[in-house]
Parts: structure tokens; C-alpha cells; sequence
């Protein structure tokens, strides 16, 4: 499990996912505009790029379309390599 204790609160997102100490565990969400604190973290931990994954499900839902498509243009914001990844579902 990833450390997110160096996230800004707004940067964490809580799952159905508990950690050992009854905590729920987090995740981090390119959605949110202020990425000032995770892209350079990746960037200093050496990981090389993002992966930005979307459905054609997605199509049917004009809000989960409008979140990948804000998710894909604040990856291509950064100095860091990026894919997307288009599926089928």
C-alpha cells in the first residue's frame, strides 16, 4: 500500500479498503486540479509515467466521460510520461 500521509487531505480519496491500524486506506485521483503534490512526488520516487485508463462504457455517462477526460488532460499537463489506455467493457 502506497504512503499518502505526504497528500494534502483534498488529494486522498477513502475505499472500501481497511488498513491494519481500522483505518480506511486511500487512493489518489488525478481529477482534482491541485496535482502540486503528487506529480513531483512521483518524479522524486523515480517513477517514470501514469497510465490513465478508460472504458467505452463511459460514453453512456456524461459524468464518468467528463471525469476521464479531466483525469487524461491533467496527465498531459506534467513532465511526466503518460498513456492512455482505452478498454472494452
Amino acid at each position: 500500500m502506497a504512503d499518502m500521509t505526504e497528500m494534502d487531505a483534498d488529494e486522498r480519496y477513502p475505499t472500501e479498503f481497511v488498513l491494519a491500524d481500522g483505518k480506511p486506506a486511500t487512493v489518489f485521483s488525478a481529477f482534482n486540479a491541485d496535482r502540486s503534490t503528487a506529480f513531483p512526488m512521483m518524479q522524486e520516487y523515480g517513477v517514470d509515467g501514469v497510465f490513465v485508463q478508460r472504458f467505452i462504457a463511459d460514453l453512456a455517462d456524461p459524468r464518468a466521460f467528463r471525469h476521464n477526460n479531466v483525469v487524461l488532460d491533467h496527465c498531459a499537463k506534467e513532465p511526466i510520461f503518460w498513456a492512455d489506455l482505452c478498454g472494452h467493457v
